[in-house]
């Protein structure tokens, strides 16, 4: 078996291979199962893994439709130009032109991440209070992230979070993983129940989950 696959033990009664976006295989087996009936199921499957590692390994190659100039930022999914001007007081923001110009240079790593942040906060936040209200939910709190794989979590108890590179995408992917995690609160998995409820919120789901997968990697 390949050392760099991840085989992980649960309770469950089948083996499932997950092949992430990363590259990363995964290798879900019964509690129970033997180490040599895993490798020999392993083996069976190996064409079908290296096939989905293939398809990864290319799409990694394309060139990102999001390829930013120097001076530029991805915010909303668009490409903005940066100015750096000391002299502001804050951060503004022209969306008609593009632009944004800060006290701070947004260029360098850290205060981006900071500013990416405090901008997924404030915007995510009210869209997910205004889209629960709007579909009848409660959210008691929601929490901006920094997952590697994950764009949204909820709770039972009624708690949402959400990646904080969801702001550098376009408004109608954030309204859909809100969307998604609100439709959670009905159906705490992945069952055609839960798809049902998702299809009734956001009937575009499926353009959606596309194009987040064409550009998940570039965000």
């Amino acid at each position: 078996m390949n050392p760099q696959y991840k085989v992980i033990r649960k309770h469950t009664k089948v083996l499932k291979i997950y092949v992430k976006r990363n590259g990363e295989v995964h290798i879900v087996v019964p509690i129970l199962a033997k180490s040599s009936d895993v490798t020999a199921w392993i083996a069976k499957k190996q064409a079908w893994i290296d096939k989905h590692l293939a398809q990864i390994a290319a799409q990694q190659q394309q060139p990102s439709p999001f390829q930013l100039a120097p001076h530029q930022l991805l915010f909303l999914g668009e490409k903005y130009t940066f100015s750096h001007q000391p002299q502001l007081q804050a951060v503004q923001i022209d969306d008609t032109q593009r632009t944004i110009e800060a006290p701070v240079n947004l260029l360098h790593s850290r205060p981006q991440l900071q500013w990416y942040k405090q901008e997924a906060k404030q915007r995510l936040t009210q869209r997910v209070f205004e889209l629960a209200d709007l579909h009848g939910f409660t959210v008691k709190k929601v929490f901006i992230r920094s997952q590697r794989t994950k764009w949204g979590t909820c709770s039972s108890l009624g708690n949402i979070g959400l990646n904080y590179k969801l702001i550098k995408t376009p408004c109608w992917i954030q309204d859909y993983i809100i969307l998604h995690e609100l439709a959670h609160f009905r159906h705490m998995n992945h069952s055609p129940a839960f798809w049902s409820v998702v299809a009734q919120l956001c009937p575009a789901y499926r353009d959606a989950e596309k194009w987040i997968r064409l550009h998940e990697r570039w965000v």
